[in-house]
């Protein structure tokens, strides 16, 4: 806040902008994903097992009670999956490239 009050003070231009991370990283194809980790030279061996690890994920929600019928899903990774913090590295790296 402070920041903002020095900048009325002298009468300068403020700008302020945030980014939501989480919807735009459940969005992202996952064939983008392998295509990133492919052309950042991950081995074979390697985008095997990306790609099994993305492949035929289903998910189930639950709305307080409520849990619906089991769904495919083909975006993005889980939060908390094992390589989720490396793809999301990878995506964000990637970004200013792609704009």
């Amino acid at each position: 806040m402070r920041l903002i009050s020095v900048a009325m003070r002298k009468q300068c231009h403020f700008h302020k902008m945030g980014i939501d991370m989480t919807s735009a990283f459940d969005t992202i194809k996952r064939s983008t994903i392998l295509r990133l980790l492919e052309d950042a030279g991950c081995s074979s061996d390697d985008l095997r097992l990306c790609r099994l690890l993305l492949s035929r994920t289903s998910v189930v929600v639950r709305v307080n009670s409520e849990t619906s019928t089991a769904f495919l899903s083909t975006k993005g990774a889980f939060q908390g999956d094992s390589l989720s913090g490396c793809f999301f590295h990878l995506i964000t790296s990637w970004w200013p490239e792609s704009a």
